[in-house]
């Protein structure tokens, strides 16, 4: 995952946490990346909205939020992806995606590819805001 507004790799803050399966319980690599966030949104004071793509990283935002003295929705809005796993967290907006459909459509797809059936090349599964 990257954090950019950026043109080029160089500028890029980059997120360890999403780049190793097992890096997400690792405390010292999570705190790095909350770090990363917070110097992010400290370098970008005029930002208002963010969207977290899963919920690894909507919990290291919300933590940066409160460290850097700011709140949510008051000071930023947030809107994230994946399932809302926490009562810890503020009430946030989140994107509600139907990951056991999205789990049999997947292997269908696969079990056609394998069977060489033809397969279209758009699938909607239907998601909801859930505010």
């Amino acid at each position: 995952m990257y954090i950019t507004e950026h043109k080029t790799v160089e500028d890029y803050y980059k997120l360890n946490t999403m780049m190793s399966p097992h890096s997400a319980n690792d405390s010292v690599i999570f705190r790095q990346d909350i770090e990363q966030i917070k110097r992010y949104l400290t370098d970008h004071g005029d930002l208002t909205a963010l969207i977290a793509s899963e919920f690894t990283v909507t919990q290291m935002i919300t933590t940066d939020v409160q460290e850097i003295g700011k709140n949510i929705p008051d000071d930023y809005s947030l809107v994230m992806f994946d399932a809302y796993e926490s009562v810890s967290l503020p009430l946030i907006t989140h994107i509600y995606q139907d990951q056991e459909e999205i789990g049999r459509i997947a292997f269908d797809t696969l079990l056609s590819i394998i069977s060489q059936k033809t397969i279209g090349n758009k699938i909607y599964v239907p998601c909801k805001i859930i505010e």
